[in-house]
């Protein structure tokens, strides 16, 4: 009994990779938000400006994706079964 609650103990210290995941996440989003913000910029300024509104379509998807996974996964849940319905 003693020597498992000493176990116990000395596994509550472990460091731990969520904080590290959580900022890879959190930058990788950005990143990817900030590439489609510039591209749409680069497709503005050459009077793209469909190319333009898809770009910023696409980064606003990326952010909401990376900032609420679970509700954007809920809602194509949602147009799934009401197209299969």
């Amino acid at each position: 009994m003693i020597l498992k609650t000493k176990m116990l103990i000395a596994g509550a210290g472990l460091p731990s990779l969520g904080g590290l995941k959580d900022y890879v996440v959190k930058e990788g989003g950005n990143l990817l938000t900030l590439v489609a913000v510039a591209f749409m910029v680069k497709f503005f300024i050459s009077q793209d400006y469909g190319k333009a509104i898809f770009s910023l379509v696409i980064a606003g998807l990326i952010f909401f994706f990376i900032g609420s996974p679970d509700k954007v996964i809920s809602a194509i849940k949602a147009v799934v079964e009401l197209v299969i319905k």
